[in-house]
């Protein structure tokens, strides 16, 4: 399928969860995932079994109703989280995931990557956090001054040492030329 015959059939298989991501104060969760879901053309009938289980795997039915304004930085991102996925993409791009989530939600999400990931969805994460990486990632790359200097295995990058001292030793040789 190309991109320039089937735009919209393309982009609706992609999805980007952004730390930045601006939700509408005035409204609430519920809000939030009814007009996302409209906005990706979620079919009616799939909707509040979406919902159900999205919220679910976050907890966030006990504030779905409260006003985005009075959510803490950890409800709002997941509730970014969730409106991110609402239309089930196959290609997802998650910026910090677990940005100002405790350590029970940064599980969670974790393990919702790593079902989304057996499920054969490709996904993309953008974190400082090591274990994370090493917990979900197949592959990593290095990003220094907007230029990727390494990219590989885990297992190769590693080589029996931590994956943060093994980025370090890399930065290292990067900064060092």
């Amino acid at each position: 399928v190309s991109i320039k015959e089937k735009p919209i059939e393309i982009k609706s298989r992609f999805a980007f969860l952004t730390t930045d991501l601006q939700l509408d104060k005035k409204s609430t969760a519920n809000d939030m995932f009814e007009y996302f879901a409209g906005l990706h053309h979620v079919p009616k009938a799939e909707i509040a079994e979406r919902k159900d289980k999205l919220f679910d795997t976050f907890n966030i039915k006990p504030f779905a109703e409260q006003k985005i304004s009075k959510l803490s930085q950890g409800q709002r991102q997941k509730v970014s989280l969730v409106i991110s996925v609402i239309h089930d993409p196959d290609f997802i791009i998650f910026d910090e995931p677990t940005n100002g989530l405790d350590i029970i939600a940064s599980r969670e999400v974790r393990e919702f990557i790593l079902r989304m990931k057996a499920e054969g969805k490709c996904i993309i994460l953008s974190t400082h956090l090591f274990d994370l990486v090493e917990k979900i990632c197949d592959r990593a790359a290095m990003i220094v001054d907007g230029k990727i200097v390494v990219n590989d295995t885990l297992p190769n990058l590693m080589n029996g040492k931590s994956l943060e001292d093994s980025f370090y030793e890399i930065y290292q040789q990067y900064k060092g030329q």
